[in-house]
């Protein structure tokens, strides 16, 4: 029995016979979270960001739409955020390497954000002072006005 709502009889089974179109690695992430609700996207966003296996797709998918600098900078912030007091020297050499990364002259992978926070960043650079909030506005910038 062939052909009949997409399903085909084999010995006594029926198998369900349906193409799918190639998805991208975007739509992989989205696949493996179970899909994305668009009222609660930026819900949606964190649990890709905190899922590995969601995380890689999604990694991909934007580095082919040249924003992976994003994703980066957000998971970056993540390490440092959790680099504790009593760690303060490594608190400084991460947060250097995130500065020199994303808002030093010519960095490697620049996010845009507004001027009044580049300056704060800049200037909390130049002081050495390393908070563990110190880019948690750039962070809240980057994923919830800007896409990821």
């Amino acid at each position: 029995m062939s052909g009949m709502g997409g399903s085909e009889a084999s010995g006594g089974g029926v198998m369900l016979h349906h193409q799918q179109k190639p998805t991208t690695s975007g739509e992989a992430a989205i696949g493996a979270m179970g899909g994305i609700d668009p009222k609660g996207a930026a819900c949606d966003i964190e649990r890709v960001l905190k899922s590995e296996s969601a995380r890689a797709p999604f990694h991909q998918f934007l580095q082919q739409q040249f924003c992976a600098e994003n994703i980066n900078f957000y998971l970056a912030v993540e390490e440092y955020r959790h680099i504790s007091d009593s760690e303060f020297d490594r608190r400084v050499d991460f947060g250097r390497q995130i500065f020199d990364r994303h808002f030093a002259n010519n960095c490697a992978e620049p996010v845009n954000i507004d001027n009044s926070t580049a300056n704060s960043i800049r200037e909390a650079y130049k002081m050495n002072k390393f908070t563990p909030d110190l880019y948690d506005l750039v962070q809240y910038q980057v994923s919830r006005l800007r896409p990821l």
